[in-house]
């Protein structure tokens, strides 16, 4: 395929990573709150709806995309459901996380 002058896709983290999680976190108002337990708008599916996934949870660690499950990173208990329940909560979880696993 011919280069098409587009490179930025090339840049991005993997949408099922913290890295990609954290990268869209640090975009959005963190003050913003969202309910860990809303099955429909906790905020994995909110950060998967973002990147123009038709997202469910499907329980678990897991999203559910059309009709496969995909598992997301096992980090998801410590990132999205530890208190409290905000971007800015989950971003600073994000880095924790990355800081002790690098």
């Amino acid at each position: 395929m011919p280069f098409d002058g587009e490179i930025s896709d090339y840049a991005k983290p993997d949408v099922f990573s913290v890295e990609g999680l954290l990268a869209w976190l640090d975009t959005q108002d963190p003050a913003t709150e969202y309910d860990y337990f809303d099955t429909d708008d906790c905020l994995l599916c909110r950060y998967g709806r973002a990147r123009g996934l038709k997202v469910k949870w499907a329980g678990g660690n897991s999203i559910r995309i059309g009709r496969i499950r995909h598992e997301v990173f096992p980090e998801n208990t410590f990132i999205a459901c530890a208190d409290p329940w905000t971007y800015g909560a989950a971003a600073q979880r994000c880095r924790d996380y990355l800081a002790r696993v690098k």
